[in-house]
């Protein structure tokens, strides 16, 4: 079985039961026992347990056969309630639902024949199948809300096999928020990059079933977040089927979200003729009917708002400069506000597009940080781990300082004139000798004369000769760590002694 993954639970790969499933492995002792009650439902056996939930069958007082579902808590009382009210044969309805013992628990109609398990033909997917799944997610949606875990073993057969309807509602979201879990094998591109979630993620994973009934196979045989990613990343596609049938699965599991195909494909396919099958270009010509997203590539990521944006410049630099240059940035941020999308224009008149990005950057989170090659930063101090990392890290910092962005963040935090001054002379000195400018950079935004180094503070060199002394027993380990180290280089051509290292590092040579 498919394992879902729930952000809630004690081990994020837990595998929750779900209704009328075949029997688990136990893996701890249930909270309730048989023969309590709950209202007019009494426990008759338990049928599966987890660590964050359990699933039992009852009976109310008139005999009638049920299933309760019994878990630590509920991630979304509001959208349970607005299911409950939801009036819909393809739904599998919450009779009841409220808490025991601090559990919450919810009741279901027990499915004698189960869920959803062998392969079926074309036909009958057209005739049962997708017209039930349509039905129900156009409730949900039109609700407002999203499912998130759309597979076989949420869907299940009425006890005359002639209908089937869909359940589990342990992973439901409002729509453009993130869910509470979601099966890596079933779930749209979008979730496993932690995005939010929205009714083309849906239709994601109605395509991804509908494959796994006809073939009998997973397109994306993952159990978790990464594995699936790499598989999205190398590209799948739907074949051995009819023609029209490929074309409407591979048309739902498009990564981009704007091109899926979805409710309307889906009806034409049944047999609808007063649909179109291509409804998501139709609908998106637009751009004020639907959010624009962003495209990050290798490895792929999709931006939806602006936290989203920051993730994908930080993680995808090179191509965030690119998107910048084709003015996509600029179309995203005008969807949410009017101001970002003219800073960003701005910025792009800027000869140098990764310098612009940077700027941007800065700008949009109202100086409060900034991204360099992607890196986030909260002030320039920081950067002096990244200038200390490796050579790539030093000449990063140094580029950084030679096209003047130490200038512009201090003007933009209305820095004293004298230190945006001293900034402009380390820009012009770093041409010559970089290091040397980094140095001295990095010592003034550390705002004293004195160098921390472990547990000791220097402020002259006296100081250096009785820390020396006191670990003359070990020169190799520590006093050549710190005599190599750029923050003790930095100390020492901040007070104009830059020759003194030359000689003392000289000397521990010989």
């Amino acid at each position: 079985m498919e394992e879902t993954i729930r952000f809630y639970a004690e081990n994020e790969m837990d595998t929750i039961p779900l209704i009328c499933i075949e029997h688990e492995t136990q893996l701890k002792k249930p909270r309730m026992k048989v023969g309590m009650e709950i209202g007019e439902y009494v426990f008759i056996a338990l049928m599966a347990i987890t660590s964050a939930s359990e699933l039992w069958f009852a009976k109310d007082y008139y005999g009638e056969r049920c299933v309760i579902k019994i878990v630590d808590k509920c991630n979304n009382i509001e959208l349970i309630q607005k299911i409950r009210a939801i009036q819909c044969d393809n739904l599998v309805p919450i009779l009841d639902c409220g808490t025991i013992d601090s559990y919450w628990y919810e009741v279901y109609p027990y499915y004698k024949n189960g869920h959803l398990k062998e392969q079926l033909e074309e036909d009958k997917i057209k005739q049962i199948v997708l017209p039930a799944i349509i039905c129900a997610l156009e409730y949900l949606h039109g609700a407002g809300i999203i499912h998130n875990d759309i597979k076989p073993q949420n869907i299940f057969w009425n006890d005359e096999k002639t209908q089937i309807v869909l359940g589990d509602y342990g992973c439901v979201s409002e729509m453009k928020t993130r869910p509470n879990g979601y099966t890596p094998a079933y779930a749209a591109p979008e979730l496993l990059l932690n995005d939010v979630s929205r009714r083309a993620s849906d239709w994601t994973s109605v395509g991804l079933l509908l494959a796994k009934l006809i073939n009998g196979e997973l397109l994306v045989n993952a159990k978790s977040s990464t594995e699936a990613l790499r598989i999205w990343e190398k590209g799948i596609f739907f074949s051995n089927a009819s023609l029209s049938f490929q074309r409407l699965v591979n048309g739902m599991i498009t990564i981009d979200p704007k091109k899926r195909l979805g409710p309307n494909a889906a009806k034409k396919w049944c047999g609808d003729g007063t649909f179109g099958g291509e409804e998501r270009v139709s609908v998106h010509k637009s751009v004020g009917q639907m959010p624009i997203t962003l495209s990050f590539e290798n490895p792929s990521w999709i931006a939806v708002d602006i936290v989203g944006l920051f993730q994908g410049i930080e993680s995808h630099w090179d191509y965030a400069v690119f998107l910048f240059q084709q003015a996509k940035i600029d179309k995203f941020l005008l969807q949410f506000h009017q101001k970002w999308g003219n800073i960003c224009k701005s910025h792009r008149r800027l000869f140098h597009p990764e310098d612009a990005l940077f700027r941007l950057t800065l700008d949009l989170t109202e100086d409060a940080m900034f991204i360099w090659r992607g890196k986030r930063y909260s002030n320039l101090l920081e950067m002096e781990r990244t200038w200390e990392q490796d050579k790539q890290g030093e000449l990063n910092v140094i580029s950084f300082l030679q096209k003047g962005h130490v200038r512009y963040y201090l003007e933009k935090h209305q820095a004293e004139l004298e230190q945006i001054k001293f900034a402009e002379r380390l820009q012009d000195i770093s041409r010559v000798y970089p290091i040397e400018a980094c140095s001295q950079l990095f010592q003034a935004l550390r705002g004293n004369n004195a160098m921390e180094w472990e547990d000791t503070v220097f402020y002259d060199l006296n100081d250096v000769v009785v820390w020396l002394e006191k670990h003359i027993h070990c020169l190799d380990e520590k006093v050549e760590k710190m005599f190599q180290s750029k923050r003790f280089e930095a100390w020492l051509t901040y007070q104009g002694m830059e020759n003194v290292l030359d000689e003392i590092r000289r000397k521990c040579e010989v």
